[in-house]
């Protein structure tokens, strides 16, 4: 089943006000392995982003009543804050072809003389951390799930975009 994009985007706008981020990141548009839900992910959250810094949006106030949420009016609890500082960034995981994605360590190098100007290369501080995380969720720790964890280099070293330039690109600007 897919997650329909205003779901997803309710949730991220949810999420981002409770713990006032200055930084969304997703999936990009291939959702790294091709998963709908991560593909979904990213298009709920470029139909998040779609509400756009400073547009009216409805809110909630202290009082329950509507509050909206303008340029001339801004809602402190907005996370976009368009009058208080940046606009939360938002920056995809950039996927990578099936050879690349199973080089490991390896794709160190490919990454590096791959990069584009915009691309920022993450490296993992500490591999095991991912594999005490995924053995929290049984549903998550079956015998494929280990071995792209094992063999992935997604497990040592990611690419993140910016979305805006994310989008240039795949625009073919």
């Amino acid at each position: 089943e897919r997650w329909p994009a205003g779901v997803v985007a309710s949730h991220v706008e949810a999420s981002v006000r409770r713990v006032a981020a200055d930084v969304v990141l997703t999936f990009d548009t291939q959702g790294v392995s091709g998963h709908p839900n991560h593909i979904a992910t990213y298009r709920g959250v470029l139909a998040w982003m779609s509400l756009g810094d400073g547009e009216t949006r409805q809110t909630q106030d202290d009082d329950g009543g509507d509050e909206a949420s303008s340029p001339t009016h801004p809602n402190p609890m907005s996370p976009r804050r368009p009058h208080k500082g940046p606009a939360t960034q938002v920056w995809v995981l950039v996927s990578t072809n099936v050879v690349r994605r199973f080089l490991m360590v390896a794709d160190v190098s490919a990454s590096f003389f791959l990069l584009e100007p915009r691309d920022i290369l993450v490296a993992a501080s500490n591999p095991a951390q991912l594999v005490r995380a995924m053995r929290l969720h049984a549903s998550q720790w079956v015998w494929y799930r280990k071995l792209f964890i094992l063999f992935s280099r997604y497990s040592y070293l990611n690419t993140i975009r910016r979305v805006s330039d994310f989008e240039e690109r795949a625009k073919g600007c």
